[in-house]
């Protein structure tokens, strides 16, 4: 696909229920054999990690290098508040805004996905770009980049070309960052090897392995899991 990222089709392997009771006894059929088991693993935040990369930005760097919330950092930037006050509808809130924001979230569309005026959702807006200055300056930059050479290009070198990005269209404007984030990080994605743990199935920034039990007990008592 033109991410990078894997797809999955008959049958779809990437989307089975979780959460029904329909979809727990679908997922119940999937076992690992005698001596293993299925480890799930997903990257942390990677997303807003590679745009810290990306972009340069001081704050987020910082917040990443000291181990810090994120989320939370931005909630007490948007809501005016301590850190140590930020309540947890105002961390969700946050979280949607960090993500948001580096796919080219305006004010209307957080305004209707959170249910808050577009005037409050668009100071929401500004005041995260108050604290990470560079990540404004890293989607105009890569904004008109693709206007001008009519395709946008991931950190391995993969092209996205954007038909029509010359005019005067959000969603085109959107899709150039869209395409560049997503690429971005499956690119720079590390999957299980052929020792050890064997890759059943990628899930966008997650993968699916079977795993010896050996090795997560290994694993779980801090010893070494390859020899």
């Amino acid at each position: 696909v033109t991410t990078g990222r894997l797809s999955s089709s008959n049958p779809n392997l990437q989307n089975i229920p979780a959460t029904s009771d329909h979809g727990i006894k679908i997922r119940s059929a999937f076992v690992a054999p005698r001596r293993s088991v299925l480890l799930s693993a997903d990257y942390s935040q990677v997303e807003l990690r590679v745009l810290a990369h990306l972009t340069k930005d001081k704050a987020l760097i910082d917040a990443y290098k000291h181990d810090k919330d994120v989320h939370a950092l931005t909630a007490s930037q948007i809501f005016d508040v301590a850190l140590d006050k930020v309540s947890h509808h105002q961390r969700q809130l946050a979280k949607r805004v960090n993500f948001g924001i580096m796919y080219g979230l305006t004010a209307y569309g957080l305004s209707k996905d959170v249910g808050i005026k577009v005037s409050q959702a668009k100071e929401y807006i500004e005041k995260y770009f108050q604290r990470y200055k560079s990540v404004k300056k890293w989607l105009e930059k890569t904004v008109e980049r693709a206007k001008k050479d009519g395709f946008v290009e991931t950190l391995m070198g993969r092209k996205r070309y954007i038909p029509g990005i010359k005019e005067k269209n959000r969603t085109l404007f959107e899709a150039a960052v869209r395409i560049f984030l997503p690429g971005a990080t499956t690119s720079g994605s590390t999957y299980p090897s052929e020792v050890g743990p064997r890759l059943l199935k990628s899930v966008i920034l997650s993968s699916l392995s079977e795993a010896p039990t050996v090795i997560i007990k290994r694993a779980d008592a801090g010893e070494p899991t390859v020899e």
